[in-house]
C-alpha cells in the first residue's frame, strides 16, 4: 500500500496497446513494462478487468513490500517523494499509466525498470548543486 501511496504502482507496449486492445493472456506473464501498463490500464468492459487491476495493485504491493524488506533502498535515493504525500492506489495508478502512455520508448523494459523511470520522472531526488 505504501508503493502505491507513492508509487503506485502503479507499463507498457505500444500506446496504442495501452489505449484501445483488450488485456491479453500474455500480459499476465509480465515481461515488459507495457505488460504491466496494459494491467493497469484496462477498461472496466474488459472481461479480464478484475484480475487485471488487482494484479496490477498486487505487483505495485509486492514492490513497496520488497522495499521494506530491504530498507527502502530506491526511496530517497532514486526518487524522493514528498513525505507528507498521500495517494490512493487507484491516483497512483492513474498517474503511472499517464506516463506510460506518454513515455512508449520505456515500454519494453522490465516492469520493475519501468515503475521505478516513472518513480525517479516523477519525483526527482535534488543533486547537490540544487541544494
Amino acid at each position: 500500500m505504501r508503493l502505491i501511496s507513492f508509487v503506485a504502482a502503479a507499463t507498457l507496449g505500444l500506446v496504442c496497446v495501452v489505449a484501445d486492445a483488450d488485456v491479453t493472456e500474455e500480459n499476465f506473464l509480465l515481461r515488459t513494462a507495457g505488460d504491466l501498463c496494459s494491467l493497469c490500464s484496462v477498461r472496466q468492459d474488459d472481461p479480464k478487468a478484475i484480475a487485471a487491476i488487482h494484479f496490477c495493485h498486487g505487483y505495485a504491493l509486492g514492490l513497496d513490500h520488497y522495499g521494506e524488506a530491504t530498507g527502502r533502498v530506491f526511496r530517497n535515493r532514486l526518487f524522493c517523494p514528498p513525505a507528507d504525500m498521500h495517494l490512493t492506489r487507484d491516483q497512483s495508478v492513474a498517474m503511472f499509466v499517464a506516463w506510460c502512455r506518454e513515455s512508449p520508448q520505456h515500454m519494453s523494459e522490465t516492469p520493475t525498470d519501468g515503475v521505478l523511470r516513472w518513480s525517479m520522472e516523477t519525483w526527482p531526488c535534488e543533486t547537490p548543486a540544487q541544494k
